[in-house]
């Protein structure tokens, strides 16, 4: 059965609809990647597919069907075999076998009698075969909250699958499950997600922007391509609008001088004809009125040109990423920045790592730190930020160092107060606000954000409030830390954020799984750390 959206529309209560009249379907075995702007409604789309009533419209979908959503939360105590979608078949099995097996034990088992075999395998499969069944689902970190309900989306056998950003606290090892998983599943896939990995892998691409969803029939690449063939071809008619506005305007401009040339003989031919009065006066007017038609219907032909000449321009806006222009530190050849001699960090009873680290890091570099879950990667970042400080060894930091920490929480903006508070205090230059607030709206922020809580942006918008930031000071971070940036944002602010390192001449070290997102970003060495 096909998962189908006919019609649909949402909106909360008080605002304006988040989307209207969205109509596709993804087929049985079909994988369809919904992507779009932060706070376009992917999340709240997905939602009414799991269940949640629209606004109009309907959705067709099938009745055996698994939710992943990007937070997974569960009652207190709520164990991990319910999560996995078999508590009541185990413990069925468990009274049968035992002779107490009641009729509805029977029928809750459904002569599923291989389940115990198939959980085994899965949870092998998945690396969660040391989780305790009975283990309460909300002392699991958040890769093994996602690696749970993954492992249960493949024991559920359902027939639509739905996913919201899957990838997110996976490790490199458990996205490529994840991956492996998603190729052979014979559901019909709708997955909400920004990983360029996992969107190579789809059939077709939803993009839901400004209310409306456009389908795409192919993966991250195609429609990467057709998204490129489009700007181009609003560029080619942008063009084409502003040549014909700027002809339409000259024309104009010869017509009225044109008018008024013959307008002076005409006054001075009817002098010489000695024509009455109210004649002369009669004709003047019937000429007048026609010139007056002709005029207003070449000013509305400008008006129109001009109106689509604005349109299409703010569709190139709205399509292009624009571009932030980090400062770079002062070029020092070799100049260390950062070492590790012996450096250990000490967790309850015991040290983070097998072997204390040796680290030299240097300026020009881009390091990324590799390791799965637990590894201690983040810590490492605050190790080098001097957050933290190690157990055992030396941490010895150039002076003086700057850094600067793009996190998955954006704590940088932890308790910076409003949008335009934050602003004022990055600008060391003391401009004029109104030039800070046309500033910031060039970078996509609306007029009333500026009073807007810095805590209820959305991952993107902290994003490019942070980059903003930077443009603003005097000086430039000589260290970039980057742990999981491509997490909770959407494709168009990772291109931002790429653009933004590209030209950037200081060291970035990277914590992330996201392999285009770190092949893009260039990186020059590698240092793997194991629990």
């Amino acid at each position: 059965m096909s998962l189908v959206f006919s019609g649909v529309s949402f909106a909360y209560p008080g605002s304006d609809p988040l989307f209207s009249d969205i109509t596709f379907t993804v087929r049985p075995g079909e994988r369809v990647a919904l992507v779009g702007p932060n706070g376009s409604g992917k999340t709240t789309l997905l939602r009414i597919a799991a269940g949640l009533q629209p606004a109009a419209g309907s959705v067709s979908c099938p009745a055996a069907r698994w939710y992943l959503p990007q937070n997974a939360l569960c009652q207190p105590g709520e164990p991990v075999a319910e999560l996995l979608g078999v508590a009541r078949k185990l413990a069925a099995l468990h009274a049968i076998e035992s002779g107490r097996g009641t009729e509805a034990d029977f029928s809750a088992l459904d002569d599923d009698w291989g389940v115990g075999e198939r959980l085994d395998a899965v949870r092998g499969r998945w690396g969660i075969a040391s989780i305790p069944l009975d283990r309460p689902f909300r002392t699991l970190s958040g890769g093994e909250r996602t690696r749970v309900l993954l492992a249960g989306a493949e024991l559920s056998g359902a027939r639509a699958v739905l996913l919201d950003e899957p990838s997110n606290h996976l490790d490199a090892r458990a996205r490529t499950l994840l991956y492996d998983y998603v190729g052979r599943s014979r559901a019909a896939m709708l997955i909400v997600s920004h990983d360029r990995a996992l969107l190579e892998l789809m059939d077709a691409i939803v993009e839901l922007d400004s209310g409306r969803a456009t389908r795409y029939g192919g993966n991250y690449t195609f429609y990467s391509g057709q998204r490129s063939l489009q700007l181009e071809a609003l560029r080619r008619r942008a063009d084409e609008r502003q040549r014909t506005l700027r002809q339409a305007r000259e024309r104009e401009r010869q017509l009225a001088e044109r008018r008024q040339r013959q307008e002076s003989r005409a006054a001075g031919h009817t002098e010489r004809r000695g024509l009455a009065r109210i004649v002369a006066g009669g004709l003047a007017s019937a000429s007048e009125r026609s010139a007056a038609r002709l005029e207003e219907e070449r000013r509305r032909r400008v008006e129109r040109i001009a109106a689509d000449l604005r349109e299409v321009r703010a569709r190139i806006v709205a399509e292009q990423p624009f571009s932030v222009h980090l400062h770079s530190p002062e070029r020092r050849d070799r100049r260390l920045l950062a070492a590790l001699e012996g450096v250990n960090v000490r967790f309850g009873d015991r040290m983070l790592w097998p072997e204390p680290l040796l680290l030299e890091l240097f300026s020009g570099e881009r390091l990324r730190i590799r390791g799965g879950n637990g590894t201690g990667k983040t810590t490492l970042l605050r190790l080098l930020t001097g957050e933290l400080l190690p157990a055992c060894g030396s941490c010895r930091r150039a002076e003086p160092l700057r850094t600067l920490l793009l996190d998955q929480e954006y704590s940088a903006l932890s308790g910076a107060g409003t949008v335009g508070e934050f602003v004022m205090r990055r600008d060391t230059a003391h401009r004029p606000e109104g030039e800070l607030r046309a500033w910031l709206d060039h970078h996509c922020f609306a007029q009333e954000q500026w009073t807007q809580a810095c805590d209820t942006l959305s991952g993107g918008e902290k994003l490019k409030l942070l980059l903003f930031g930077e443009t603003l000071g005097a000086s430039a971070p000589d260290l970039l830390l980057l742990d999981e940036p491509t997490n909770n944002v959407d494709l168009r602010s990772q291109e931002l954020l790429l653009g933004a390192l590209s030209e950037y001449k200081g060291t970035v070290v990277a914590v992330s799984h996201d392999e285009p997102f770190l092949r893009d970003l260039g990186i020059t060495a590698e240092l793997a750390l194991v629990p």
